[in-house]
């Protein structure tokens, strides 16, 4: 079912930023970001022949609001543009041969992303801005190149919305699991000075 991990995901985020995060004015800000895309979420802007949800388009912006804080907001955005490239890429590659696709494309391409924004940058926040960022243009993007060859495409469905969600999902985890291991590293570097004082005395 098309929406739901998003749902799970996008709350679960709202409550780790509500909750847990020290009171900033960063915190405040992404609350509402998190909770402006699950009340959009079911809202379509729609012309013509093109179908638009709402939700993108805030994604979009808070990812340039992000970017735009950066100090390397020029790279990050360059970043981005050559994710707009491979996710349209990965697209097209699924509706051409989908038997390559072993997993589903929910899985398949947050991961994907995941290895790719951890080879162009370090930080949680600039991963998360760019791949938001060049995965919503690239989504635009893909939608116009199926609305050439008169197929009609829903610009930020629920199924975009889900690998996000996933996506950010795997952001946070690696985030935990790598500041679990520092920590238990600076633990055993502590445990390990303390043994040496006990031997010396």
């Amino acid at each position: 079912m098309d929406g739901l991990l998003f749902y799970w995901i996008s709350w679960l985020m709202w409550i780790i930023i509500t909750f847990l995060m020290p009171k900033r004015k960063t915190r405040t800000w992404l609350a509402v970001w998190v909770l402006c895309t699950i009340i959009l979420s079911n809202t379509y802007i729609e012309t013509i022949d093109i179908r638009l949800n709402a939700s993108i388009g805030i994604l979009f912006l808070g990812a340039i609001l992000l970017l735009s804080t950066r100090q390397r907001w020029f790279y990050l955005t360059l970043c981005s543009i050559f994710l707009v490239f491979g996710y349209n890429g990965l697209y097209l590659w699924e509706k051409i041969s989908p038997i390559w696709m072993v997993f589903p494309r929910t899985v398949t391409i947050p991961f994907i992303g995941l290895i790719v924004v951890t080879f162009l940058t370090k930080g949680l926040y600039e991963k998360a801005a760019i791949w938001i960022l060049g995965s919503s243009m690239g989504e635009v993007v893909y939608s116009f190149i199926l609305h050439g060859y008169g197929f009609q495409e829903t610009i930020g469905d629920k199924s975009y919305l889900d690998i996000i969600a996933v996506e950010m999902g795997f952001l946070l985890l690696t985030k935990w699991i790598i500041d679990l291991k520092l920590r238990m590293d600076l633990a055993t570097q502590e445990l390990e000075k303390r043994k040496m004082g006990w031997t010396h005395e």
